[in-house]
């Protein structure tokens, strides 16, 4: 029907005193607009079920904005956009390409259970295709499971990735994973296409062996975070229900992994949302339909501090430095820019003006050379709503700031107005001491954070960057990728050489900014090949008021290009800037961001039994694919201490929700007191550094691409990223500076047993004395005969003592953290089935305990199903690709009439969420007789169980 190239959605703050708005925000390229139309008409959702009895009549979709690119034709209709924005989204829809394996809906969560996710992903196809549609369930049920991940923190309830199809339960049964218990089903070969599974001599499945879910005519059940396209799913699961809904907290899936068992409903009723909201009945809650079209340029001021403060350390000079490198090199003519200055007073230095060639070349006169007075950060907001003449639609504020209000009118003031008439206020705290609320604001007004301090390695002109490109939006721009954003240390009369990669992917628009300390310095360039490039050649631009250079080349050869610095007056620091656009746009480069878990204010309080340790991560993509195997860490600055550096790893261990997503996580836990921190990550491939084109990043590993085919060398390359900033208000530190508490181990496993000997071995990935840092003191171990059980009443269930422990391992003893853990235990013959859990302890100048392990259970004795749950055998195709995703898109019709109960129809070409579970045709044969099955309890002989 129409030629989506990209979209995008945001959902504003979301109001629940009786319902939820949802606001979405389009950003999309179509030859046809008349599919705004569509949209519009309803053909987006097609909900079909009762969303408030979902949401127990809690939440519903209210409002959806709908947001027009500036490519398509404008419409008076239309509204103008106010603050949407790609930066705030909670939705973005690409066009279906033509590599099926992405095609699924799906969420970027990488924060933790609870914990918001970064946006929901859709693709045209789904929104406007109902035969594509129907691969993943009814597309109001589709938003609903994704909305449970996005905004509730949930996570899937179906295996994913290495996830066991099957385990034994405590009750010593071999159960499907799958939630609730009461969804029944069928096993098959997914490698042969035979139903039924042969079993081993211990009656466990073989390991091609998968389940089938059945679909029913029934209603009622859970749980959405398990396969959504059942008819008879309509709720969440819950832990106070009697079958339908029942949590099943032994399953071996995601939710309860990171959940730490929880039934949805429990995470959801710990949510702010559920908290602050009451169950009512409301007739009507079809979502209402709002457009809007960026209709003017986007508007820029700039209000900038030239209080007294700002002529120590160097600071004046760097935010003239800063400021003339973003008006001459990221701003463009797509914007009005304005400047105002302002210390107990505020004064227009450049009134609201559409950017030029011309202009960008003449800044002298318009940046601040003075500074002197009081600071009143109020005065300087007001003035620039004055410039605005009361058209503040697309509007932006940068405030950059070094000190506290002390004149009138303040912050406060000002800030009622800013939100009424909807102004992005984005701020740049030169100094950790500046304005607290200039934080607030920001975050209010859905605008950017960033520190800059004496002691950062970025340059002014990194944040003004990332500012610039989101308020610059709806300008269609390509966008540069930060290669280096550093500063050095230039002895007197010593040459220092810097040198970077400029890998294949990149090489058109290579740019360079110097920020200089003094005048005096001579840099050299010199590219892979040869070429020599001073500051009197053409390419270099250089401005000794501002000293600082800009070397530029349209297009530059891929290779280490070295930077020579040298000064024969005096030692001082240079910041420089490198960044380059795709030699290709439509294959794009690898690209990487910083995002803290929380940008929130913190309180880091040790005596708090809740407390968690803040969490850093680095996207590194190309396109919307994973780069595998990099090298990466952060650079931490903090308040009064030293910047801290910290490796992240994309392991699925410690703070990484998923090995080999193409997230690299770390858990921050060295503050230093009260104050603003930030961080900037720095990146490096190798030749053993590959992209996964076969996934998504974020969503975690699947089994497509293990064997290589979905993997590309990306070649040595080199990122940074820069991250907003967070401020600990209060800061109470533990004894011996300890915070938080060891990590929650969260992949214990079984992974070897002995019948005879009734002996079984355990392994897990040690954590930390503080989260996964360091080393732990001892471990406390503890197995009964319910998973749920150990979970809820860990010590009160039988401990596993150290005359249990037969291949010299010792509990009191750890590994240090990120090491494996291997604990082979002899056990009591008196029962058959074993459930453990493990909590890791620091007892170094305190006595902290971490959360209870994961939980991992052995049986000695597998059970006959019961009769009510005796598994179906037919004959159905299956396949051999085994793929995984956040959400359903492995299947091909929701059956929407059943009399009698019927299995879920699998695509044979798909499957992201469900794992593929159809091959290709299969020639004709005898439908196979089932496995016989001994209806006598029998033992386990050398199989392992998870």
């Amino acid at each position: 029907m129409s030629d989506l190239k990209a979209t995008a959605c945001r959902c504003n703050e979301l109001n629940f005193n009786v319902k939820s708005t949802f606001v979405w925000r389009f950003a999309c390229q179509c030859r046809n607009s008349e599919f705004c139309q569509c949209i519009g008409l309803l053909t987006l959702w097609q909900i079909g079920f009762d969303q408030k009895a979902v949401v127990k009549k809690h939440f519903y979709f209210g409002e959806v904005t709908v947001l027009i690119p500036t490519t398509w034709s404008a419409k008076l209709t239309y509204d103008d956009a106010e603050q949407e924005s790609r930066d705030n989204m909670d939705v973005l829809i690409e066009k279906k390409g033509n590599n099926e394996f992405t095609a699924a809906p799906y969420v970027l969560l990488f924060t933790g259970c609870g914990n918001m996710g970064q946006y929901i992903r859709l693709t045209d196809a789904f929104l406007t295709d109902d035969s594509e549609a129907k691969r993943y369930g009814p597309r109001g049920k589709v938003l609903v499971h994704e909305w449970g991940h996005y905004r509730f923190g949930l996570y899937d309830e179906y295996p994913v990735s290495d996830d066991p199809q099957f385990y034994v339960s405590s009750s010593g049964y071999v159960e499907a994973t799958r939630c609730p218990l009461a969804i029944e089903g069928e096993r098959y070969n997914s490698k042969t296409g035979e139903s039924g599974c042969h079993e081993n001599a211990a009656g466990f499945p073989e390991e091609a062996c998968k389940f089938k879910a059945k679909s029913s005519g029934m209603n009622g059940f859970g749980s959405l975070m398990y396969k959504q396209h059942l008819e008879q799913i309509t709720e969440f699961c819950t832990d106070d229900d009697d079958g339908k809904m029942l949590h099943n907290s032994e399953a071996k899936n995601n939710q309860n992994k990171e959940c730490q068992g929880k039934s949805a409903w429990e995470v959801i009723r710990e949510h702010k949302d559920y908290i602050n909201s009451d169950a009512s009945d409301i007739d009507d809650t079809t979502p209402k339909f709002r457009f809007v079209r960026r209709k003017s340029p986007p508007k820029i001021i700039l209000v900038l501090d030239v209080s007294g403060s700002m002529n120590f350390d160097n600071k004046l000079n760097r935010l003239r430095q800063g400021c003339y490198s973003f008006l001459r090199f990221v701003v463009s003519e797509c914007s009005e820019v304005g400047i105002v200055e302002f210390n107990e007073a505020a004064t227009i230095s450049m009134n609201l003006t559409r950017v030029t060639t011309d202009l960008q070349k003449n800044l002298t006169n318009f940046l601040p050379s003075k500074a002197r007075g009081k600071t009143s950060i109020g005065a300087g907001l007001n003035l620039a709503l004055d410039m605005m003449k009361g058209d503040t639609k697309g509007s932006h504020i940068i405030v950059v700031s070094d000190g506290e209000e002390t004149v009138k009118p303040f912050l406060s003031a000002v800030t009622d107005e800013i939100l009424t008439k909807k102004v992005t206020v984005h701020s740049v705290a030169v100094t950790r001491e500046a304005e607290k609320n200039l934080d607030a604001l920001s975050s209010k007004t859905k605008g950017r954070k960033y520190l800059f301090a004496p002691d950062n390695a970025m340059s002014f002109f990194a944040a003004f960057k990332e500012i610039g490109e989101i308020a610059e939006e709806s300008c269609n721009k390509n966008k540069s990728i930060a290669v280096v954003d550093k500063s050095v240390r230039i002895g007197k009369g010593v040459k220092v050489i810097q040198d970077f990669i400029l890998d294949a992917s990149l090489g058109r628009d290579l740019l360079i900014i110097f920020e200089l300390r003094y005048n005096d310095t001579v840099i050299e360039v010199q590219s892979p090949g040869g070429n020599s490039y001073k500051q009197k050649d053409e390419e270099f631009w250089c401005q000794k008021e501002y000293m600082a250079c800009q070397f530029q080349l349209s297009e530059a050869q891929p290779g280490v290009w070295n930077i020579q610095f040298s000064s024969n007056k005096r030692a001082h620091n240079i910041s420089f800037t490198v960044e380059s656009k795709a030699a290709d746009p439509s294959s794009g480069a690898v690209s990487a961001s910083t995002i803290w878990a929380d940008d929130s204010p913190q309180d880091i309080d040790s005596t708090k039994a809740t407390r968690k340790p803040q969490k850093v991560f680095a996207k590194v993509q190309k396109g919307n694919s994973p780069v595998l195997n990099a090298d990466a860490h952060v650079i931490v600055s903090r308040p009064n201490a030293a910047a801290y550096s910290i490796k992240l790893k994309d392991n699925g261990a410690g703070a990484d929700s998923h090995a080999n997503d193409g997230i690299y996580s770390a858990n921050f836990i060295s503050f230093s007191g009260e104050g603003r921190y930030s961080a900037q990550a720095y990146i490096e491939g190798s030749d053993s550094t590959t992209v996964n084109e076969k996934t998504v990043v974020g969503v975690g590993e699947r089994d497509v691409g293990k064997n290589g085919t979905g993997m590309k060398s990306t070649g040595r390359f080199r990122r940074a990223a820069i991250g907003q900033s967070f401020r600990v208000v209060k800061y109470t530190s533990g004894p011996g500076g300890k915070n938080f508490p060891p990590d929650r181990i969260k992949d214990l496993i079984v992974t070897d047993y002995d019948q005879d000997q009734f002996t079984v071995t355990l392994e897990w990935t040690a954590v930390g004395a503080e989260a996964d840092v360091g080393t732990a003191t001892e471990y406390d171990l503890h197995y009964g005969s319910n998973g749920a059980e150990v979970r809820k009443s860990f010590l009160n269930m039988q401990e596993v003592t150290p005359e249990m422990i037969i291949n010299g391992a010792n509990l009191s003893n750890p590994q240090p953290a990120d090491s494996k853990e291997v604990f082979k235990i002899r056990l009591s013959s008196d029962q058959n089935y074993y459930s453990f859990g493990v909590v890791a302890i620091d007892k170094v100048k305190r006595t902290s305990r971490g959360e209870v392990s994961n939980i991992a259970a052995v049986a000695f004795v597998i059970r006959e199903p019961p009769p009510d749950r005796t598994i179906i055998y037919v004959i159905i195709g299956v396949a051999s690709v085994l793929f995984v995703g956040i959400i359903v898109a492995g299947i091909v019709a929701f059956i929407r009439c059943h009399p009698t109960p019927t299995l879920e129809t699998i695509n044979p070409a798909y499957d992201l969420s469900y794992e593929a579970e159809m091959p290709p045709p299969l020639e004709a044969s005898p439908p196979p007789s089932p496995p016989a099955r001994n209806l006598q309890p029998r033992r386990f002989r050398g199989i392992k169980v998870m």
